[in-house]
């Protein structure tokens, strides 16, 4: 394959992973909503910015069964079609039924094709080159929700309808994996391990609940952190808190690019470093009363969560059969769905907590990760 195919295969494998994330954007807006809506609960206003969620599993268990009918090129120009004018439409009426109805639409188109903007990756890449796509496919991910929430930001300030016109860039996606997507070769037999061809087991398993428990943490540090802030004393950290959580976004960017390279040194001792950073930042974000030097920790926490998400589906794909690493890949991704929609009650729920303990309760929570992901991989290390 020449440069240039090369290329336009990584871009075209890429980009719809840019809008995944995408219906999270509407959050700059919900001041906005809740104004243009005075009839509506307040709290089913602020609602609409999760709602996609819920189609986006739907739409993941769903698609399963309909690539059996369908092609993956075709899933993902439905998908893109969906995002697109579930996204755009609401622009254009200003109902609150007619939107509540459009970010279902949208969460559908991206159910659609999540799970393949993963696993398709593992069709034509091996090896390093499958870390280094991993790593990228994360990196455009998270590219893709702060372009999003850039834009989206900029436009409310001007009418909040307009907040829905970044959805634009699904039609230009669309158009361009419509002409250049290809079919995936035969699946080739890659480098044997003990555990590359095993299917579901204890080694998934254990996988997965790992991603679900750190989307619980990093679930529960979006949601309380500002509360956090709240109970330390500090008024008007709106800006800062937004300053940082921008940070913090931009390097799980730069985590997410790193990982390639940083997997394939450390292997299966990545996420063990990686988990207890985020452990040790939780710890210090609970105990420190400086708003500066929490801020400070953010982009530590970027880093250190961005290089969680590739690592998991690398592991996947490298663990299963070819054949099954779409069903693993959406079982991944349903595990980081349920564990993000439970993380603001899973705590209160069960654990009636401050504040502040509960940060020190995903610290602790984040070391036991740490410390069974150790013996998992010192009882794999032979076979690695």
């Amino acid at each position: 394959m020449d440069l240039i195919a090369s290329i336009k295969l990584k871009i075209t494998l890429l980009l719809p992973s840019f809008v995944i994330t995408s219906y999270t954007s509407l959050s700059v807006a919900t001041v906005e909503l809740e104004n243009a809506y005075p009839t509506i609960p307040t709290s089913l206003v602020d609602s609409i910015v999760t709602l996609p969620s819920i189609t986006i599993l739907i739409a993941i268990f769903l698609s399963m069964y309909i690539s059996r009918f369908l092609s993956v090129k075709s899933l993902m120009l439905i998908g893109l079609a969906l995002v697109g004018i579930g996204g755009i439409a609401p622009l254009f009426i200003e109902n609150f039924w007619f939107l509540y109805s459009c970010r279902l639409v949208l969460g559908f188109g991206i159910g659609l094709f999540k799970p393949f903007a993963v696993s398709e990756i593992s069709n034509f890449y091996q090896g390093k080159e499958l870390s280094k796509m991993m790593g990228y496919q994360s990196a455009t991910q998270k590219l893709g929700i702060i372009t999003f929430l850039l834009l989206s930001g900029l436009l409310v300030s001007y009418q909040w309808s307009y907040v829905f016109i970044p959805y634009l860039v699904a039609f230009p996606i669309l158009l361009f994996i419509a002409y250049n997507f290809q079919t995936a070769p035969t699946p080739q037999k890659s480098s044997s391990s003990a555990l590359s061809k095993t299917g579901f087991s204890s080694i998934i398993l254990l996988t997965l609940v790992t991603i679900f428990l750190v989307a619980v943490v990093l679930g529960n540090f979006y949601s309380k952190i500002a509360p956090l802030l709240s109970e330390k004393g500090y008024h008007d950290f709106a800006n800062t808190l937004g300053i940082g959580l921008a940070l913090l976004n931009f390097f799980a960017l730069v985590g997410s690019l790193h990982f390639g390279r940083l997997y394939i040194k450390l292997k299966l001792w990545l996420p063990i470093g990686s988990v207890l950073i985020m452990a040790l930042a939780f710890f210090l974000v609970a105990i420190l009363d400086q708003l500066i030097l929490i801020v400070l920790l953010m982009p530590i926490i970027g880093y250190a969560a961005g290089i969680v998400s590739p690592w998991t589906y690398t592991f996947i794909l490298e663990s299963v059969p070819k054949a099954n690493g779409t069903f693993f890949i959406s079982l991944a991704l349903i595990s980081l769905n349920l564990g993000s929609f439970v993380a603001p009650f899973i705590f209160t729920t069960f654990i009636p907590l401050s504040i502040t303990m509960l940060f020190f309760a995903c610290s602790a929570l984040l070391l036991v990760i740490a410390c069974y992901l150790y013996f998992f991989v010192k009882s794999l290390s032979a076979h690695i």
